[in-house]
């Protein structure tokens, strides 16, 4: 039909929703991203603060922005209590330690 539109449940025009859609992916994407940056600055400091030799030029070769540690399908079962014990004074879950470390 000529000039239709399709639009959900809500009513909200099929554009309007892709474009909402798009958002939220966007903020999702830059959460992640945000997150993979601490978490490597951590695990940098921590490494150069062992005494490991980590120059500045190799770290901008360093991506933030894979995927391995997100879960696209399914879902996942959290026990937010026991999550939460686990922060520091700072909110951020503290890094794996490793044998290679020292």
């Amino acid at each position: 039909m000529a000039g239709s539109r399709w639009t959900d449940s809500a009513g909200c025009a099929a554009d309007t929703w892709s474009s909402e859609q798009a958002w939220c992916l966007t903020v999702l994407t830059n959460s992640v991203i945000t997150w993979t940056t601490e978490y490597y600055a951590m695990a940098v400091g921590r490494l150069r603060a062992a005494g490991r030799d980590i120059p500045n030029e190799l770290l901008t070769h360093i991506w933030p922005a894979h995927s391995e540690n997100v879960n696209f399908f399914g879902t996942i079962t959290v026990d937010i209590e026991a999550e939460l014990a686990k922060l520091d004074e700072y909110g951020r879950r503290p890094l794996r330690p490793t044998a290679t470390l020292g």
